[in-house]
């Protein structure tokens, strides 16, 4: 053997702690995507939708009064849910006289004010 030569050295282990950096860095960036999308996006107010009820007495309260079978339909499918029972029964006994036929008299004044009275009383 040459005198001025050195061994080679056994394969030495260095540690690699790259997988652990990358992984930390990813985890943050994507924290910080979250965060910027949840700050950035806009704000949506959430409006409840109307029950059906709601709408039932949006219906109720719109009726047209020159209408004298719309009154009686209307009233007779929608008011039940929200008039007291013998106000009700004894209005719709009234209108029957107004539905289910193709010619039908006019609604009395006196009819239509206790409709109006009856639906005015609704909250």
């Amino acid at each position: 053997m040459i005198k001025g030569l050195k061994d080679i050295k056994p394969i030495v282990q260095i540690p690699d702690n790259s997988l652990i950096i990358l992984s930390v860095i990813s985890f943050v960036v994507l924290i910080a995507l979250v965060l910027l999308y949840l700050l950035l996006k806009p704000r949506r107010k959430r409006r409840a939708k109307p029950t059906p009820r709601e709408l039932n007495l949006e219906k109720l309260k719109n009726i047209d009064f020159s209408n004298d079978k719309e009154i009686a339909y209307t009233f007779t499918t929608l008011a039940g849910q929200f008039l007291d029972k013998e106000i009700y029964d004894k209005i719709v006994s009234k209108l029957n006289i107004y539905k289910y036929k193709k010619d039908t008299p006019l609604m009395t004044k006196e009819l239509k004010q206790e409709i109006q009275k009856a639906l005015g009383g609704i909250k």
